[in-house]
């Protein structure tokens, strides 16, 4: 077993299944761990810098700044009510169940991973840094082997407004930036530049699915999973830390079939009918994600929030209020191609 799937294995297994406060983040991006292993290490060889320092100046990073999600104004004579939510998620339920592929060698998930929890500057110079990663997972069809891809695409400005600030500072393409999951407080450094893709392979027994419990599901074990709302939902609250609100547990999980799981289309039917029962949504119409797709956002007082195109139903977007990270799903289908390494075109 490599080195990184080892690192990936451990964190699966660091949240206590006692914990009574969950992050939501940290919850969702589990599976996708290693991503987060490598900022630790990235955190760790950094240069110690004053905290907003700018280091180096050169061209601007690779690419356009990033949109931010923004809410465009519905019009006026719309009524938004809580059953819109409902009727939202019941559609992209229904939306499951068209016809797809559900036959190949491997089940491809592709996500651009788009952080803007990056703050450089003082003052009214300060701006916001957007570090972008594509995260690809490949699971074998007999379940016997998995695959975990990762390719940084570098770090740019945020917004248009970030990127005049960003040229005022001299343009430079890397950044020293105390970021807040650095326990040890002092400054890591970002850089504009892409990094190479890495494609690592677990097998057997690490060829697993976490899903609330850190001890995994296989493969197998996911394709059962059951059809039925009511027994879906009761399999879910099975790993339910205690006094963690179902409010709060009961979406993340639902959220975690829908973007990362190799599940059938009827059960992320499933999970779309159990979102349309959770109490607390919030719908706002015509809101862009990162790459600038328009959707209705809707957010459940648990903090998850979901962007679907309200036309197809398709999920586009998951995030939560713990952290300013979006969840963009580019691709989640049945292929015959051979796993590789992620390539750099957001598609």
């Amino acid at each position: 077993m490599s080195h990184d799937i080892k690192e990936l294995l451990q964190d699966l297994s660091e949240d206590a299944p006692g914990a009574e406060r969950i992050d939501l983040e940290r919850q969702i991006g589990k599976g996708r761990a290693l991503v987060r292993r490598r900022r630790r290490q990235v955190a760790g060889v950094s240069l110690v810098l004053t905290a907003g320092l700018v280091v180096g100046v050169n061209a601007l990073p690779a690419g356009p700044p990033a949109q931010s999600q923004t809410a465009i104004p519905a019009p006026a004579d719309r009524v938004l009510t809580k059953s819109s939510a409902k009727d939202l998620m019941l559609v992209a339920a229904s939306y499951q169940t068209r016809a797809e592929t559900t036959a190949g060698k491997f089940y491809r998930t592709r996500v651009l991973d788009a952080d803007t929890s990056f703050r450089t500057g003082s003052g009214a110079a300060a701006y916001t840094v957007e570090q972008r990663t594509i995260t690809e997972t490949w699971f074998a069809a007999d379940g016997s082997r998995m695959w975990f891809g990762v390719r940084k695409l570098g770090a740019r400005p945020a917004t248009p407004a970030d990127e005049a600030k960003w040229r005022a500072a001299g343009s430079p393409t890397n950044w020293a930036i105390e970021h807040p999951d650095t326990a040890s407080g002092k400054p890591i450094t970002i850089s504009g530049a892409a990094s190479a893709p890495t494609l690592s392979a677990a097998s057997g027994a690490a060829a697993k699915f976490y899903l609330g419990s850190p001890v995994g599901l296989t493969f197998q074990q996911v394709k059962e999973l059951p059809t039925d709302p009511a027994l879906l939902r009761q399999r879910l609250l099975r790993d339910k830390p205690s006094g963690t609100p179902e409010a709060k547990w009961l979406p993340v999980m639902l959220s975690k079939l829908l973007l990362d799981l190799p599940t059938s289309p009827q059960v992320r039917a499933t999970a779309f009918k159990l979102l349309a029962t959770q109490p607390g949504a919030q719908v706002t119409p015509q809101v862009r994600d990162s790459l600038g797709r328009v959707g209705t956002e809707v957010a459940w007082t648990g903090g998850l929030r979901l962007i679907v195109d309200p036309a197809s139903g398709q999920l586009l977007t998951l995030a939560t209020t713990d952290k300013p990270v979006q969840h963009l799903l580019l691709q989640s289908t049945w292929s015959n191609e051979t796993p590789t390494a992620p390539s750099a075109t957001i598609r």
